[in-house]
């Protein structure tokens, strides 16, 4: 076989370049529509794993809310009843405030019109301003002590003095109960 007859076989099986071409063409084709549909099935299993994921989420996210507006719920109501505990103290203190103030009023009163009388049991009456009267002798019934009465301002003074020192023991009284429900509150939250 001639070098001429090699060249005249091998033009005749590559005479038609367009089934080459048509062959490649059918090739890509083919490699274009199996990665097409590979993409589509990787895209549909994602869709569906997203799917999946997302009601579970969802789930998630509803019993969390519910859970969150449980405990919200509960802190408002200790709060409320937190609130009415301290303004039950308050109206309370506030009450017995009015109620003695109007006791030490009524008692300065008495003791300037001269009808409530201290007396100084060691005074000796040597007729310093402010003193009302002599030494007295001890009433029918009292304890038989004898000695000095306290002018009406002197003894309104004390009564003043007296109602201070009492509203003060009762506001320590109030902080005091104010700390222990402030304690109690911490603990119950524990």
């Amino acid at each position: 076989m001639s070098l001429l007859d090699v060249a005249e076989s091998a033009v005749s099986t590559a005479a038609s370049p367009f089934k080459l071409y048509f062959a490649i063409a059918a090739v890509t084709a083919l490699c274009v529509a199996a990665g097409g549909f590979v993409w589509h099935e990787r895209s549909i299993g994602a869709t569906k794993c997203e799917t999946k994921y997302d009601a579970r989420d969802k789930e998630a996210l509803a019993a969390a809310n519910a859970t969150i507006q449980k405990l919200q719920n509960e802190a408002r109501g200790k709060e409320a009843l937190y609130q009415k505990t301290q303004n039950d103290l308050v109206a309370k203190h506030t009450e017995i405030e009015h109620a003695q103030d109007i006791k030490i009023a009524g008692l300065q009163a008495a003791a300037r019109a001269g009808t409530s009388i201290l007396r100084d049991p060691a005074g000796t009456c040597t007729g310093h301003p402010g003193q009302a009267s002599a030494p007295t002798g001890a009433a029918a019934g009292s304890d038989g002590a004898t000695g000095c009465q306290l002018s009406g301002e002197v003894t309104a003074n004390l009564f003043g003095e007296a109602g201070r020192a009492n509203r003060i023991v009762r506001q320590l009284t109030l902080c005091q109960q104010t700390l222990a429900a402030d304690v109690k509150q911490c603990n119950d939250d524990q």
